[in-house]
C-alpha cells in the first residue's frame, strides 16, 4: 500500500466515523457546529484524495486556487 492510498483509506475511516455520529446525533439535536466543521472539512479532504486518485493531473490543477487562499 502507497503512502497516497494509506492516507485515503484513514480518511474513508474518519468520514465513516463522523457520518455515524451524525446520522445518531443530527435527529436528536445534539449535533455541534464543532462537529458539523469537522465533518464538512474531513469530506473535502476526502472528496481531493479521491479526486486525485482518479485523475491526479486535474485535481492539481483544481486544488491550487484553494492552497492560495489559505496563504492569504
Amino acid at each position: 500500500m502507497t503512502p497516497e492510498e494509506r492516507k485515503l483509506a484513514v480518511v474513508f475511516c474518519q468520514a465513516q466515523w463522523l457520518l455515524e455520529d451524525a446520522a445518531h446525533d443530527v435527529p436528536a439535536d445534539r449535533y455541534t457546529r464543532h462537529q458539523s466543521e469537522t465533518l464538512a472539512a474531513t469530506l473535502e479532504e476526502l472528496a481531493g484524495l479521491v479526486r486525485a486518485r482518479v485523475c491526479p493531473v486535474q485535481s492539481a490543477i483544481t486544488e491550487r486556487p484553494s492552497r492560495l487562499q489559505e496563504e492569504k
